[in-house]
């Protein structure tokens, strides 16, 4: 199965309303990642999804993911939106905050993994 991530994120104040997006698409069989960044234009998203073809498209709401998530429709890509303001979302909900945590161990000496 590949699933394909969109990040869509505003590129900075003065960039006139226009976004730059990172995707990445990742292969659930073999685990194999392929990122790609693009400027947030219509052709650019059907692009990607033409030479990707995944089989899932996965997204963060924001202002633009309306237009993006019908073009994914449209396409016959089935959509997952996540809403990352809802109360379970939030960081002092979560029970395990392992951010820091790498395989080797820890970022921090402080929080060593025994």
């Amino acid at each position: 199965m590949k699933i394909l991530a969109i990040l869509l994120r505003r590129h900075c104040v003065n960039d006139l309303g226009k976004f730059n997006c990172v995707s990445c698409l990742l292969n659930t069989e073999s685990n194999a990642t392929e990122f790609d960044t693009f400027k947030t234009y219509r052709r650019e998203f059907k692009e990607i999804l033409h030479r990707t073809q995944p089989h899932l498209v996965v997204m963060e709401t924001c202002s633009i993911t309306g237009w993006v998530h019908d073009l994914c429709v449209e396409q016959d890509y089935p959509v997952l939106v996540a809403d990352p303001s809802q109360e379970a979302w939030r960081w002092k909900n979560v029970k395990r905050k392992t951010e820091g945590m790498t395989s080797l161990g820890c970022k921090f000496p402080r929080f060593r993994l025994k």
